[in-house]
């Protein structure tokens, strides 16, 4: 959560407030109208003030000490990890999934369809998290707790994961079939402004982020 301070001044006369924002999302922040009234009470208007604000809100950073759920361990039990980070001169089809920054528009142009540079060099494993976008109310006071809790889960787990030098994927469906790759705590701000960013939708359904994760794991 988090709070701003506002303040709006009508002739000479200021008024400042604090607001409390408790999940993320952008708001607008200011005074919807104001009422005056005559000292008998016999005539009424309304002003609408045009000091409107707009603030976002990005979920909370949890730091986990210690997931008892998840051991590590057992699910990545290498000691030294390799990534697979050279550029070759072949290319291949290209995935939602991957970079567009090794996408190779000369190939892509000669054969009309986007195609992107291999990588080469040994493979590094990673945790891979399904991270649920489907919007199952429509009440905001219902869907809004709920959705904060998933985000925030997954940025705390993801935030763990690479604290033990270990690099993890948040994969979800946002508009299409997207992954979020967290390959170290240099990298995670970047990470962070992308998962700040994921739009829960009732048409993301569980069963088409399985199908498509199953293709890419």
């Amino acid at each position: 959560e988090a709070s701003f301070k506002h303040s709006i001044t009508l002739k000479n006369i200021t008024k400042e407030t604090t607001i409390l924002c408790k999940y993320r999302g952008t708001y607008s922040i200011g005074i919807k109208n104001i009422e005056m009234t005559d000292f008998f009470g016999l005539f009424t208007f309304k002003y609408a003030p045009h000091e409107i604000v707009k603030v976002s809100v990005a979920p909370a950073i949890h730091h986990l000490s210690n997931v008892k759920t998840l051991d590590i361990n057992t699910i990545y039990p290498r000691e030294t990890y390799t990534e697979k980070t050279i550029l070759d001169v072949t290319v291949r089809d290209y995935e939602h999934y991957d970079d567009i920054r090794n996408i190779n528009w000369k190939a892509s142009a000669k054969t009309n369809q986007l195609k992107t540079k291999k990588l080469i060099g040994e493979e590094k494993n990673c945790i891979n998290i399904l991270m649920d976008t489907m919007r199952l109310e429509k009440a905001e006071e219902v869907y809004l707790p709920l959705e904060n809790k998933i985000l925030e889960l997954a940025i705390a787990l993801s935030l763990y994961i690479a604290g033990k030098n270990i690099p993890s994927n948040v994969i979800y469906i946002s508009n299409d079939f997207m992954v979020s790759t967290l390959n170290s705590l240099s990298s995670f701000n970047d990470f962070y402004k992308e998962l700040s960013s994921v739009e829960f939708r009732q048409y993301n359904s569980f069963e088409n982020l399985t199908l498509n994760s199953s293709a890419y794991i």
